[in-house]
């Protein structure tokens, strides 16, 4: 059984997949509104962090699509460096947008993050199992010698 195979039950993976899909042309299509209908998101003044929380969202969807993978990390991060190439690339052929490897990078950047978070998690879960708390008895009579 793979480690994070019970979270995710049969009907809640193929919803997962629906939101993957839909969320992947969701990006591509967002690449190719024309500049000047593209909303400014002035998050710290940075475009970059949208870019990057974008794709934290996409990673954290494709690792329940590839979840009985033992490669899933390298499908993750490849999935979400092609993705990140694809609107770049789309960007280019569209009137005031441009390609720009720093958003690029950005969009790497929000993969390997939600990677960084699942694995982190991932790790306390695994610890938790092989470690079960300690049964506390109800009541706690000390050792204390009689005098």
């Amino acid at each position: 059984m793979n480690d994070i195979d019970g979270f995710v039950t049969l009907r809640r993976r193929k919803l997962v997949r629906w939101l993957w899909g839909g969320y992947s042309l969701l990006l591509l299509a967002g690449s190719l509104v024309p500049g000047e209908s593209v909303p400014e998101v002035a998050l710290l003044g940075w475009d970059k962090l949208a870019h990057a929380v974008a794709f934290v969202v996409l990673a954290g969807l494709t690792v329940f699509v590839v979840i009985r993978s033992r490669r899933r990390s390298w499908l993750v991060l490849g999935y979400g460096a092609t993705m990140g190439v694809a609107t770049e690339l789309l960007q280019s052929f569209v009137p005031g947008r441009t390609a720009s490897g720093w958003d690029w990078l950005a969009d790497v950047v929000g993969t390997a993050l939600c990677l960084l978070l699942v694995g982190l998690w991932l790790r306390r879960k695994m610890r938790g199992e092989e470690k079960p708390a300690p049964v506390m008895p109800k009541e706690r009579k000390e050792l204390v010698p009689e005098s």
